[in-house]
């Protein structure tokens, strides 16, 4: 009887030694599964834009100058984006200025910016209501893109859109 028992005791003890190794390697995985899912994360590609307005002295000295659009995509991330395809859009609700839809294609987007040939801003008027940050100046810029990253079949969005604001004589992220 008393070897039955002890058959038993260890039988329970090694049942015990296994769950105990178990849950450790169950632990272990999870932590092991959430570093690679950070690290994933971080290596992902990361983009965003910038849109500005610039002036220039193209006339020489006594005239006013003009303003140009300048657009510039990034990428955050340690990957890079592939196959970019898509658009960026200079409108005015309010017809204002000239209406520009430039493509964007791209092979790749990787640590260093990407900034598109200046648009110069022209409509009736505009380069003065500029100056003068006229409440009534009315420009907006929409980008939109696909792209892919880790996966070679599942693209990925961007979308932004920009406004411009007359206190700062600026577009800003809206």
């Amino acid at each position: 009887m008393s070897g039955l028992l002890g058959a038993l005791i260890g039988a329970v003890v090694a049942l015990f030694g296994i769950y105990i190794a178990q849950s450790n390697g169950l632990l272990l995985y999870w932590v092991a599964k959430e570093e690679h899912d950070l690290n994933l994360r971080k290596a992902a590609p990361a983009l965003d834009s910038s849109v500005r307005i610039t002036e220039r002295q193209i006339n020489p000295v006594g005239y006013d100058p003009f303003y140009y659009i300048v657009i510039t995509i990034y990428n955050h991330g340690d990957l890079a984006a592939t196959q970019l395809n898509g658009h960026w859009r200079m409108y005015s609700p309010r017809q204002m200025i000239q209406e520009y839809n430039v493509p964007i294609r791209r092979d790749a987007l990787g640590a260093l910016p990407n900034e598109f040939e200046p648009y110069r801003i022209i409509g009736p008027g505009i380069e003065a209501a500029i100056r003068r940050h006229a409440e009534n100046v009315s420009i907006n810029v929409d980008i939109e893109f696909d792209y892919f990253g880790f996966s070679p079949e599942e693209p990925q969005h961007y979308a932004a859109q920009w406004q411009y604001d007359h206190h700062n004589g600026q577009m800003i992220r809206i």
